[in-house]
């Protein structure tokens, strides 16, 4: 279990705005996966939380550590929004200020997963956060446009109403494939990836006559922290024909990470998984969802 006191994880204070410390033995800086909010990139702050443009990224990856300083302080106007920010939680709508925004007191340090895509301007995280002495698996998508939040969506997932029953918060702490950078001589394209991620999906939905999917033979597949498929035997009965929303949001090519939230099926309450795929030479090595269910249909 991921524990809040120093030595096991450093926090950040909800009300005193503590500066995190990373935990022993993991890379934490913010131009590498799992951040701990250093200023790298292009960034430069204005006012409130906003950013200059281009936001590049490792101006991205501020962009969320930011928003993660502001809901641990319970304080909204730490972020520099859209007038016309759109925000879901677990699929209904919501404003920062709801929900976790008013119970959250300290963020776990090294049970976190960043990734961002300057095409698109989005940044995600997987991490988690404590309400007390109790910890949430927590899942935030953020869109930036001209140096301001214009999208959130988040998923927040409490031991007693996670999805199939699924929750090991300590297995948030990513793998060391995650945090690895590609070899650049060999570094995916962002068509590669995204052409990679599809045939996984097509498999999934039930196309089994295509090319299989190229699976390390070490990938495993977590969904909130539980191990629900592991090595190629399993993997390979993931083709489960049910249809999915394809909504891949991040191409992170300097992580070699596609990161999407895909509700399967269209009904109005589905499961939807914000899925994060680390790829490497050509191969899906490593596969981490956060899973809820949740009216769907907020992602028409």
């Amino acid at each position: 279990m991921v524990a809040p006191q120093a030595g096991i994880t450093a926090a950040v204070s909800g009300r005193g705005g503590e500066e995190a410390l990373p935990l022993a033995g993991m890379a934490a800086a913010i131009g590498g996966i799992g951040g701990d909010g250093g200023a790298a990139g292009t960034f430069a702050a204005v006012g409130a939380g906003a950013f200059a443009e281009p936001c590049d990224r490792g101006c991205l990856l501020h962009v969320m550590q930011v928003y993660l300083d502001a809901l641990v302080a319970h304080d909204p106007s730490k972020l520099a929004t859209s007038p016309a920010l759109t925000m879901t939680d677990n699929g209904v709508p919501a404003q920062p200020g709801d929900g976790l925004w008013n119970t959250a007191t300290l963020l776990a340090v090294g049970a976190r997963l960043d990734f961002a895509d300057p095409v698109t301007g989005n940044v995600a995280t997987q991490c988690v956060i404590w309400e007390g002495s109790i910890p949430v698996i927590y899942g935030a998508r953020l869109n930036v446009e001209a140096g301001l939040i214009t999208e959130i969506e988040s998923i927040t997932v409490r031991r007693e109403d996670a999805a199939n029953g699924l929750f090991e918060p300590a297995n948030l702490e990513p793998l060391p494939v995650f945090t690895r950078p590609p070899d650049p001589a060999t570094r995916m394209t962002r068509d590669e990836l995204l052409a990679l991620q599809e045939v996984y999906l097509d498999y999934f939905e039930g196309d089994v006559n295509g090319r299989p999917v190229p699976f390390d033979e070490s990938c495993t597949r977590y969904e909130n922290g539980v191990v629900t498929d592991c090595g190629l035997p399993a993997l390979r009965l993931q083709s489960r024909g049910l249809p999915v929303t394809r909504r891949v949001l991040i191409v992170d090519e300097e992580a070699g990470i596609t990161f999407g939230m895909f509700p399967f099926m269209q009904t109005e309450t589905a499961l939807v998984a914000g899925q994060a795929f680390k790829m490497l030479d050509g191969k899906i090595t490593m596969i981490q969802a956060i899973a809820a269910y949740m009216p769907s249909k907020a992602w028409n």
